[in-house]
C-alpha cells in the first residue's frame, strides 16, 4: 500500500498490478515436480497524488520483489521491464509526472544474477536511486539482533525531481517516560525496544520541479532477457 498525508495531497487515481506483461498473475512454469511458482516476481501499487497547495502531480509506487528461487531470478529482468513500461504509461497520462518507486526489491546490485535488473532501473529506465546519490547503503537486520548488515536490497528509485537527503532508519521504537511510542535512532538492544520491521526502513526527501519531468526509457537500450529453462542453474 501507499500511505499519504491527506492534509497535503489530494487523491487522483491508483491501481495494483502483478509484474507481468498484462498485469495479471500466471503460473506458466514450475520450480519442481511438487511446488508451483508463478511467473511474476511480485506486485506493485501506484497512486497519483495532487499537491493541494501547488496543484503539482506526482506518482508513488510501492512494491515487493520476490527473488527467492532460481526460476524467479531468471524472470526478474523481464518483469521489472514490464513494471517500468507500465509506469511510463501512467506518467504519460499525467503530463510526464515524476515517479517514485520504493520497496523491498531483494535486488542487491552486488549479486551477479540480479545486477541486470537493478541496472535496468538506473541505466535504462532513467531512474536515480536515493541511496546512491547520498552514498549510503540500504540495510537489513535480523529481528532482535544488534548486528546490522549492509545488504542494499531496499531501494527508492526516482524518475524526475531531485533527492535532498537519504537515511536508513536503523533504530528501534519503544515507550518513553510518558508511555508514548517513540523512535530512537541509537538503541541499546536491552529488550525494551522493538524493531520497526525485519528490514530497516529507508527515507528520502525529494523536491519536484516543473522542468524535471519523467524521462522515458529507450526500448533499444533494454537488456536481453536472460530467461532460462527450469533445469538451468543461475549462479548465486
Amino acid at each position: 500500500f501507499v500511505a499519504f498525508d491527506t492534509s497535503k495531497f489530494e487523491y487522483v487515481s491508483s491501481g495494483t498490478r502483478f509484474v507481468t506483461a498484462d498485469g495479471t498473475r500466471t503460473n506458466s512454469w514450475t520450480d519442481n515436480a511438487t511446488q508451483t511458482y508463478f511467473n511474476d516476481l511480485g506486485d506493485y501499487t501506484w497512486v497519483v497524488l495532487k499537491d493541494k497547495e501547488t496543484g503539482f502531480i506526482s506518482i508513488y509506487v510501492s512494491t515487493h520483489v520476490y527473488t527467492k528461487s532460481i526460476q524467479r531470478q531468471a524472470h526478474v529482468l523481464q518483469n521489472v521491464q514490464y513494471m517500468t513500461e507500465y509506469l511510463e504509461t501512467v506518467s504519460a497520462n499525467y503530463d510526464d509526472a515524476p515517479v517514485v518507486v520504493g520497496g523491498d526489491f531483494n535486488l542487491d546490485p552486488d549479486v551477479t544474477n540480479l545486477q541486470f535488473a537493478y541496472d535496468h532501473f538506473t541505466k535504462t529506465a532513467n531512474y536515480k536511486t536515493a541511496d546512491n546519490i547520498a552514498e549510503l547503503p540500504g540495510s537489513n537486520r535480523n529481528l532482535g539482533n544488534s548486528k546490522k548488515s549492509v545488504n542494499t536490497i531496499d531501494h527508492i528509485f526516482l524518475n524526475g525531481g531531485e533527492v535532498q537527503n537519504y537515511e536508513v532508519l536503523a533504530g528501534q521504537v519503544g515507550l518513553d517516560e510518558n508511555q508514548e511510542w517513540t523512535y530512537y535512532s541509537e538503541t541499546a538492544f536491552d529488550g525494551t525496544l522493538y524493531d520497526i520491521s525485519d528490514h530497516c526502513p529507508v527515507y528520502t526527501q525529494v523536491v519536484f520541479k516543473e522542468n524535471l519531468k519523467f524521462q522515458a526509457a529507450k526500448p533499444e537500450d533494454y537488456y536481453n532477457n536472460p530467461i532460462t529453462s527450469d533445469d538451468v542453474i543461475v549462479a548465486e
